[in-house]
């Protein structure tokens, strides 16, 4: 076994051929500051508590693929990742989550775990080590749960989030779905003039392979779609004290991927969004173009947005995700109803704006 560090120097590989790498693994979360605040669209912080805050804590892993990748092309023939920048001094994370099976095993461990393993290192010229896996990986059947809504014109306005995973990612976000088609399905007559579509999607954790299909099956249906409204990760706020996980007491900061032109939103589902976060008092809400982080937001929306879909994406990173400590007592339950009227009425507000108004910048002065 050896300890390559961060594994963000090449060099640090030059000896690993036939041997296990032992990997410091790097997640200090996004910051307000330094990453959203810059290209804010708009925030809604009444209470000023979003400077210093991270929007995301444990996401993403910088070094995670690309210190595998070294590991694999120089020879390694086992990869160990040390969670160090888990607040819960866990050894379960479950990310990435791409549904591609590594050439060399790997696993993760602890930080006092990984902090052990480093002293065994620093006090042996040689240490001795193995891993073993126990698993089998084989096809099987996943399910999206659609609920559908017509209206009086062929467009659809579509709401999504996920079912698989935990309390917060996504239990939450698949509730307010849910709680939505219930609102708007309990009326004799539609209240919206477009068609509405609710997919819960299965197999996020999978490479999102479910979402990926229902697209690819359903062009005609896609090209109808003129907004994605994508909910996801209803948190409150967890830090880390004394090696313990901590409430403060807030919701956990939650970022709008909004899109519209390349680092900037369109304005009309900005102005949507923003009289809606406002509207229902969304507190430490920071509004963001959809590819602030990447070529697309995160969570399902992702895929919408990449087939040409406008979207506006409400979405967390607390820092239970994708640990045990997801559980149902992290979701902020006061949010849940808030949320969902703030959905409510973007829904109706977009029913009435042209779709193509909708796309990129918005329509020229003369359209209108």
């Amino acid at each position: 076994m050896v300890y390559v560090g961060t594994g963000m120097d090449p060099d640090s590989f030059a000896d690993v051929e036939g041997k296990i790498v032992l990997v410091d693994l790097i997640a200090p979360g996004l910051t307000y500051d330094g990453v959203f605040e810059p290209l804010s669209l708009f925030t809604y912080d009444p209470d000023d508590t979003l400077p210093g805050a991270k929007v995301t804590q444990n996401w993403p892993v910088f070094n995670i693929l690309s210190s595998y990748q070294m590991a694999v092309e120089n020879g390694a023939v086992g990869f160990i990742g040390i969670l160090g920048f888990d607040l819960a001094d866990t050894d379960e994370y479950f990310s990435p989550y791409n549904a591609v099976l590594g050439e060399i095993p790997g696993v993760y461990v602890s930080k006092s775990e990984g902090d052990y393993l480093k002293e065994l290192l620093e006090e042996n010229d040689y240490v001795d080590a193995n891993i073993v896996l126990r698993g089998k990986a084989k096809e099987g059947l996943t399910y999206n749960v659609i609920g559908w809504i017509p209206g009086e014109s062929d467009e659809v306005i579509l709401v999504t989030s996920h079912y698989d995973g935990w309390a917060v990612n996504d239990a939450s976000g698949t509730s307010i779905v849910m709680a939505l088609a219930k609102y708007f399905g309990q009326f004799r007559t539609p209240v919206t003039k477009r068609s509405l579509l609710f997919i819960a999607s299965a197999g996020h954790f999978i490479g999102d392979i479910p979402t990926r299909t229902f697209i690819e099956e359903n062009p005609d249906l896609v090209s109808r779609i003129v907004v994605d409204l994508n909910v996801e990760h209803i948190a409150k706020e967890i830090v880390g004290k004394d090696g313990m996980l901590v409430p403060t007491g807030l919701v956990a900061p939650r970022a709008f991927f909004i899109s519209g032109p390349s680092k900037g939103g369109n304005p009309y589902l900005t102005q949507i969004a923003s009289d809606a976060v406002e509207r229902y008092r969304l507190k430490r809400t920071v509004a963001v173009p959809a590819d602030l982080l990447g070529p697309h937001p995160p969570g399902i929306a992702h895929w919408y947005h990449q087939a040409g879909v406008p979207v506006l994406d409400f979405i967390s990173g607390p820092a239970i995700m994708f640990t045990p400590m997801d559980k149902p007592n992290k979701v902020a339950v006061s949010q849940l109803r808030p949320v969902t009227a703030a959905f409510i009425k973007m829904i109706k507000d977009l029913d009435d704006i042209p779709a193509d108004w909708l796309k990129g910048e918005g329509p020229s002065e003369e359209s209108e």
